[in-house]
């Protein structure tokens, strides 16, 4: 990819450059992963508003966490 892919892009076309599904995408927002402003935002505080990603955030933060681990 090249670094203009790296930039804010809308939801569908984020997961497909980070190679993720958008539940993971979801998943990760809502487990506090990924940061307002820094990591993506949002066209207005509506439901159905849309966002907008940092890719090259999204992929270092990605990249740094670890799988989770099995309590037994």
């Amino acid at each position: 990819m090249s670094t203009f892919d790296e930039g804010w892009q809308p939801t569908a076309t984020a997961i497909k450059i980070l190679h993720i599904s958008e539940a993971t995408l979801w998943r990760r927002k809502k487990e506090g992963y990924f940061k307002p402003k820094t990591h993506y935002y949002q066209t207005g505080p509506y439901k159905g508003a849309h966002y907008f990603w940092n890719v090259a955030a999204c992929r270092d933060t990605l990249g740094r966490t670890t799988a989770p681990v099995e309590v037994k």
